[in-house]
């Protein structure tokens, strides 16, 4: 998957800024053990380093409730009583937006 220029832009301004050093006894570290990210030369053998040490599994390791949200998922978790006005409508016509947004969702939604 390639990056948008966004997400260029955000990984260089990190890489940038990263004082993060490489780990000796990595099989990725070559010669590059011990410095610090944002030293290592922007060529060959330095972005694979950069690369791999981005690759790393995270430690501690962090827990992602879910990748996904599906929309039954989100309709179960949502009480929708909490959405429903309880003080009374306006009964005649009127310009004021309270009572034409309750007018259109008493309507239903779009088919």
């Amino acid at each position: 998957m390639a990056l948008t220029s966004a997400q260029l832009a955000t990984l260089k301004a990190d890489i940038a800024a990263n004082t993060n050093t490489i780990p000796a006894g990595q099989p990725w570290t070559n010669s590059f053990a011990g410095q610090a990210i944002n030293t290592i030369p922007n060529a060959g053998d330095g972005n694979a380093t950069i690369a791999a040490w981005y690759n790393q599994t995270a430690s501690p390791a962090y827990v992602v409730w879910r990748t996904e949200a599906p929309i039954m998922a989100i309709r179960a978790g949502v009480t929708l009583a909490n959405y429903t006005p309880v003080d009374a409508v306006p009964t005649g016509p009127s310009t004021d937006l309270t009572y034409l947004n309750r007018a259109i969702q008493q309507l239903g939604p779009p088919r």
